[in-house]
């Protein structure tokens, strides 16, 4: 790990006075350029000059060399609603679903036509609803399917 002693910050602060760049700076001293980000912003060392790819009108040998495929984006094309309007969600429709008396069954009383829902206890002392399903889509009965499952909200 590398150490951040008072001659090596100070080294850090004049070649960020000089205006280097982070990676520059790196590289002089032997840290990754994370590394000097992290320790001008820790030590207050400075402030790391930002230089842009390109200066407006001006055309950057940088943009130059990369192959742009895509065309420029036509506002008229764009899709998006406006940033006013908000779509507001339906309400989740409350389904009324007779709630029965758990019967209280062990773990090993479980099979694959009862409800999975644990009710009380804990760990191995776990006591399970154990009313019969009517459906097989879910581990629960209707009124714990209820509570598990919300419908899905259409957008």
């Amino acid at each position: 790990m590398f150490e951040w002693d008072q001659r090596t910050k100070y080294r850090v602060r004049q070649l960020v006075a000089e205006g280097k760049k982070a990676s520059e700076i790196a590289r002089e001293i032997g840290v990754s350029r994370n590394a000097v980000i992290g320790a001008v912003r820790r030590h207050d060392l400075g402030q790391l000059q930002h230089k842009p790819l390109w200066v407006k009108g001006e055309k950057s040998t940088a943009v130059d060399s990369i192959a742009v495929s895509a065309k420029p984006r036509d506002k008229r094309q764009h899709t998006s609603k406006p940033a006013s309007v908000k779509p507001v969600a339906k309400p989740v429709p409350v389904v009324a679903v007779a709630v029965v008396e758990p019967r209280r069954i062990t773990l090993m009383e479980l099979d694959d036509r009862t409800c999975k829902w644990p009710v009380e206890g804990e760990r191995e002392h776990t006591l399970f609803c154990g009313i019969a399903k009517p459906f097989g889509g879910t581990p629960y009965c209707p009124a714990h399917a209820s509570r598990m499952y919300y419908p899905k909200v259409q957008r």
